[in-house]
């Protein structure tokens, strides 16, 4: 019989879909590249026009990719990203975005990098782990606040 140490620790109370897990990594992923192709599509200006904010377009295409990465990790470990995953994903999507800049520079692509459009991904980032760690803090203190279930069965 498994002890008690052996079994997955639960942290919402029940399990995520099966399907949920499958869909986790590609959704990312597919997020992640649709980003990509749209920071190097020749002329944005003919798709999104000029009276739409290019940092507002930054800002919420990195805080959707932040969200999009640490919604993955709370669905494939049913925790919220500890400190260093935090901290790793906040490198990991600052590094692309000077990645992204740095590749519109290409003659080809027809873009011109910003440093002030890294700066809105950042400040998108930012954001993101904010509104997550609120999110967290609130579900902690409604588990903290729940009677605790009796898991032995007699």
């Amino acid at each position: 019989m498994p002890s008690p140490a052996d079994q997955p620790a639960k942290t919402s109370g029940h399990r995520l879909s099966s399907a949920l897990k499958k869909v986790a990594t590609p959704a990312a992923t597919v997020y992640w590249l649709a980003l990509y192709v749209g920071t190097h599509i020749p002329n944005p200006d003919m798709l999104i026009g000029q009276h739409v904010s290019d940092k507002v377009l930054h800002f919420s295409a990195y805080f959707g990719l932040y969200l999009v990465l640490a919604v993955r990790i709370r669905i494939l470990s049913e925790a919220w990203p500890t400190m260093r995953q935090t901290i790793i994903l906040a490198a990991m999507t600052n590094l692309y975005s000077a990645f992204d800049e740095i590749t519109q520079g290409i003659p080809i692509i027809n873009r011109h990098p910003d440093i002030m459009d890294a700066v809105a991904d950042c400040a998108g980032v930012v954001s993101a782990i904010f509104v997550i760690g609120i999110v967290d803090w609130g579900e902690k203190r409604i588990r903290a606040a729940s009677p605790v279930e009796d898991s032995t069965d007699s």
